[in-house]
């Protein structure tokens, strides 16, 4: 609810697909920031109209690829002179 400035999150996507569920079987709300609630703003004449999930890859697919994912993370921590970490979800 970008008015109140908040996200409930319910659910989780992973490899399996949407989860109908989070990790911990518990909802909670999530309270945006003013930064994040502007980016939110602006990404929603690209996702709102399509409905489905508001982050996506480049090709408008499922943002879940962990092959892809950790290549990115790679090149930003190589980009930023910063070694190897993993990353967490």
């Amino acid at each position: 609810d970008l008015n109140k400035a908040e996200a409930r999150i319910n659910k989780s996507n992973t490899k399996m697909g949407l989860q109908n569920r989070t990790k911990t079987g518990k909802s909670r709300i999530l309270y945006l920031n003013t930064r994040c609630r502007n980016a939110l703003e602006r990404l929603k004449p690209l996702t709102h109209t399509q409905g489905g999930p508001i982050f996506r890859n480049n090709a408008g697919g499922d943002t879940y690829n962990a092959k892809a994912q950790r290549n990115m993370w790679r090149e930003i921590l190589e980009e930023l002179g910063i070694r190897y970490r993993d990353m967490y979800n």
